[in-house]
């Protein structure tokens, strides 16, 4: 028979004992805190700042514009650019709640396309 060997880790990547049932085996899996601490949220370590986006094309029209976006103090304006263009709603999209299911023969009512009421 083999025997493992025994690795040499440093106290903080020590495996915590744990809770164990009677096989030996493990109840609860642990992970420990790394980058956070604890009854702090994670974004209290984060600046942030309120900007605006405007999209233009080459003639001086306006493609897209979002006011009042709220990005880490750190991002570029382009980086605020491409979170406003490709991540917020847009008008003449319809909201989630405007939409109406298509019943389809076969597909479970929660997989049903949608389409604006």
């Amino acid at each position: 028979m083999v025997r493992p060997v025994a690795l040499n880790r440093p106290e903080c990547c020590a495996e915590p004992s744990l809770p164990t049932n009677v096989k030996g085996v493990t109840n609860a899996m642990r992970i420990q805190r790394q980058f956070t601490s604890a009854g702090s949220s994670p974004y209290d370590d984060i600046g942030f700042r309120v900007t605006s986006s405007e999209i233009r094309n080459p003639d001086g029209s306006m493609v897209f514009s979002q006011d009042s976006i709220e990005v880490p103090a750190e991002w570029s304006q382009v980086a605020c650019d491409v979170l406003a263009q490709k991540y917020f709603r847009r008008a003449g999209v319809p909201a989630a709640d405007a939409l109406e299911p298509v019943a389809e023969e076969g597909v479970p009512s929660w997989l049903w396309r949608r389409r604006a009421a």
